[in-house]
Order: structure tokens, then sequence, then C-alpha cells
């Protein structure tokens, strides 16, 4: 019986963690890097989805992920299909939490609550916009299976360890290479003398066998190409991309709270034991923290060496440290309870109560926030104004004029056009390729669409697509393939207009006019 009340107890921790983890991440869909990465998804499985659009043609960078995600994409809707890969997303998060967290939390609630502060830290304490905890992209399973890893490296378990970090690995080759490095680096300080390498060589050569397929196709994104194509495909990659790569582009105040939450994991340890487990993630933290740190001196490059500098900061060096510092900080937050809630002192009480407290007003704060949210991620900040937007969007999705198959110049910003519109979309800001020619390509669509030299030859964006003028329009549509624009209704441009609404227009770029609807 008393076997049976601590498995209810183990399920029911587990059961909260899981829904509360669900109510983080469940934004109105498509959240941010949705659109990208469930549109590749789809049309892995589906290619017929969105017909002739250059991002979705562009080369997989994730095929792992695409493959055994995105089957049940060909029988489900875009956004029921969403749904269903994120649950099991947060499934394997939580579930890799929990055994991960169980490790060293010898209370199921402690390792519930470690899991409610983990999410809260991750979220507002990442320095390079890392997250863990939202939507559904590779990254996601990535991390489970992270946490997987982690809860066999502090029983010692190493090769089961290096088994599941391949597993990570084989879905997002970044998120679990990382993990992977760390993992060797821990052995190397740690455990090196009572573990040998040989003892290790089963685990680790199942986990690169599993990692393998995945790091090829990493490694075919550049293979074959020309020096100079490369060279420019990582400086655009770091433009682009510089607030998750380069220590000089993170915004001060994402590195300040980093640096201020490192610094409480420090003050921390103290409090907590120093049994084996807890020594192996400490090094582990270590380790991540050293991999940034080799990110911040190469950033230093970008004042020397900028082409070099590109080169070597793509790997995104500060990753693994955006969730190992604040996972350290959320175990410690476990400790914490169990060290004070049992003294008879009433106000070693407090502190435990206090993180209570935290936690559960940051699960209420997430429930209001996501119900409450009138649009995805997505969209904010990026159209002028939403219910256009989706209305524009549904005519192009629902109108005899618009063929399947036909391409278009959309707003510079704007990146939900195909999901919403099932139409394929030139070029937009997010939707960059992972392949070193396409995001050659990229660069220059998006340019010769969006952007204007101004007197001093300095390139500028312009203020809107439909600034672009009718002319240059028309000619870049013939340049890329493009049928049709959508574009703000101020400035009017002398071109047929399909349909419009009060503030977006529909734009013909190759057939006469014809009177809006």
């Amino acid at each position: 019986m008393r076997r049976f009340r601590r498995g209810i107890t183990e399920l029911a921790a587990f059961g909260l963690l899981y829904l509360a983890i669900a109510l983080q991440g469940a934004w109105p869909v498509p959240d941010v890097n949705e659109p990208h990465y469930v549109g590749k998804m789809i049309a892995f499985w589906n290619p017929s989805w969105v017909q002739n659009d250059p991002f979705l043609s562009s080369a997989d960078a994730h095929p792992i992920f695409y493959a055994v995600f995105g089957w049940p994409s060909r029988f489900l809707e875009a956004e029921s299909f969403t749904w269903l890969a994120r649950a099991v997303g947060w499934l394997l998060v939580a579930g890799g939490w929990y055994v991960f967290a169980r490790q060293l939390l010898p209370s199921p609630w402690a390792a519930m609550l470690s899991g409610l502060l983990f999410g809260l830290l991750q979220e507002r304490f990442n320095m390079a916009g890392e997250w863990v905890i939202g939507g559904i992209e590779a990254k996601v399973p990535a991390y489970g299976f992270v946490f997987f890893g982690l809860a066999a490296l502090v029983r010692g378990w190493w090769n089961i360890a290096f088994v599941s970090l391949g597993l990570a690995s084989a879905f997002h080759v970044l998120a679990g290479g990382w993990a992977l490095i760390a993992a060797v680096m821990t052995w190397l300080i740690y455990n090196r003398r009572e573990i040998s390498f040989w003892q290790i060589v089963p685990g680790g050569a199942i986990g690169c066998l599993l990692a393998f397929p995945n790091v090829m196709a990493a490694l075919r994104l550049s293979w074959g190409v020309e020096p100079e194509v490369l060279r420019e495909a990582y400086q655009i990659y770091l433009y682009r991309l510089g607030h998750h790569l380069s220590v000089f582009r993170i915004p001060s105040g994402a590195l300040d709270r980093f640096l201020l939450l490192t610094f409480l994991w420090y003050l921390l340890q103290p409090m907590l034991q120093r049994g084996e487990a807890h020594q192996i993630l400490r090094i582990f933290v270590l380790s991540s923290l050293g991999i940034a740190g080799v990110g911040g001196l190469l950033s230093l490059l970008e004042l020397i060496n900028a082409e070099l500098a590109a080169t070597l900061l793509r790997y995104y060096l500060f990753r693994l440290a955006d969730v190992m510092v604040p996972a350290a900080v959320a175990i410690a937050g476990g400790k914490i309870i169990l060290a004070y809630q049992d003294s008879g002192a009433p106000e070693r009480r407090v502190l435990p109560f206090l993180l209570w407290c935290i936690a559960a007003i940051h699960v209420v704060y997430c429930g209001y926030s996501r119900l409450a949210a009138r649009m995805p991620r997505a969209d904010e900040n990026q159209v002028e104004d939403y219910d256009a937007w989706r209305d524009v969007c549904r005519w192009v999705a629902t109108s005899d004029k618009v063929p399947e198959g036909s391409r278009f110049l959309t707003p510079r910003t704007s990146y939900t056009f195909r999901w919403y519109a099932r139409r394929a979309d030139v070029v937009n800001w997010k939707d960059i390729p992972q392949d070193a020619p396409a995001i050659v390509r990229w660069w220059h669509t998006l340019c010769k669409v969006h952007a204007y030299r101004d007197a001093t030859g300095r390139l500028r964006w312009l203020p809107n697509l439909a600034y672009a003028g009718a002319e240059r329009l028309q000619k870049v549509a013939r340049e890329v393939g493009a049928e049709f624009a959508i574009a703000p209704t101020w400035p009017p441009l002398d071109l047929p207009i399909l349909y419009k609404n009060e503030t977006y227009a529909v734009y013909h770029l190759t057939q006469p006019a014809e009177s809006p609807r």
C-alpha cells in the first residue's frame, strides 16, 4: 500500500509539472518560430502544402525531427498538428526534467517545484535568447533528452547518459551537441580516473551513431560551396542572428540578468550537498559556462577579424549555459525547500513559502497571459493590423483569382503569410534558410525587395513594401517569379488591386486592373 501511495504521489507531482509546462507554452498558434519550423516539418511530409516556396524548398537542417514529429501532419490541419506536436514536446521536457530532478531531490514535490522554478528562471534570465518551454521546434525534444541524459549523468550511468545525449543531438545538433561536449568535459574533469575511456566507449559509440544523420545533415549545408559564398553567408548569419551569437550583440539587460543569476548560483553552492551527484552537476554547469566563455572570447574577434568571427560564432556557444544556469538554480531552490520546510523554527519556513509563492504566481501569470493573448506572438509587432492581416490572408487562401503555387511579395517583418494563406512567400526577415547558398540568395532577395541605398550609400529598409513603387515591384517580381504583392494601402500603388481592406491591399503584378472586392 505504501508503494502504491508513493506511486500516486509521483504521478501527481509529474502530472502537475506537465500541466504547468503546458500552460507556460500554450501561446496561441502559431508561436514564434512555428511558421518557420512547423512549416518545414509539414512540407517535409507534404511538399504540396505550400507549393513553389523558396524557404520551404531550402535544405533541411533537422531531418530527424521532421521525420519523427512531422508524420501526423499528413492527417491533421496545421493548427491541430501543432498542438499535438507541442504536447509531445512538453511531455519529453517534463519527463526529462522530473527524472533529472528526482536524482537530486528526494521529494516528488521538491522536484515539481524545481521544474516550475526552471520554467520561470529560464524564460526570464536567459542571456542569448535561448528558450526551452514554448512552441514546438527541434530543440524542445532535444532538451528533453538532455535532461534524461543529465539524470543518468548524475547517477554515474555514463553510457546511458551518452546515448541520451546522442538522441538529443539527433533532434538538434547544437542543443544536444553542446550538452554532449559538456558531458565529455565533465568526465575528463571528474571521473576520468574512476571510469576509464573504454568503459564509456559503448554508450559514446551508440550516441555518436544516433547523432550521425543529423550531423551529416548539418555538414551538408556548407559542403561543396565556394569559399567566398561561405564567407558571405556566415557574415549574413551573424548580422541576422547576432543577438544569439555574439556577446557584443546581446541586449545588455539580458546579459546583466544572466550574470546576476550565475552569481546567485555561486552563492548557493555552500547550501548544496557535496555528494557525487551534485558535484557532477556542478562541473557540467561550469563546463557550459566554459563554452559560453569561449563564445565571449571569440566575440572579441569581431573587433579584429570580422570574417573569422562570423565563421566561429555561428555555433551558438551561449545556448547550453542559457539552460544550465537556470536549471542549477532551480535545483538549488528544491534543496532549499527540503532543508527549511521541516525546520521547527517558523522563521526558517519563510524562504520555502516564498519559493512556493513565486512558483504559484508564475503559473497563474502564464495562465492569464496565454489565455488573454489576442494574437499569436508570431504576429505581435510584425504586422500593422492583426485583424486586417488575417482578413487579407483569408481572402488569398479562398480566392479563385490566386492559384496554388503563386508567389507573393509580402511585408518584410511578417512571416505568417504562408501559414494563413497557403501561398508562397518570396522572402521575409524571419525565415532565413540554413544552407550557405540559400542564405546568400535570401539576403540578396530581401535587399532587392525591401531595401534601398541612401545618399551615403548605406543600406536602409523601406518603411513598407508600398514605398518601393509600382515600377520597382514589377521589375523585382519578374526577377523572383512573383505574381502578386500584399502591401499597406498607403502609399497607394498604380497597380491592379484584387482585394483590399482598411490596412492591406492585394496587388496583381502582371495582369490588368480589376475592381477591388
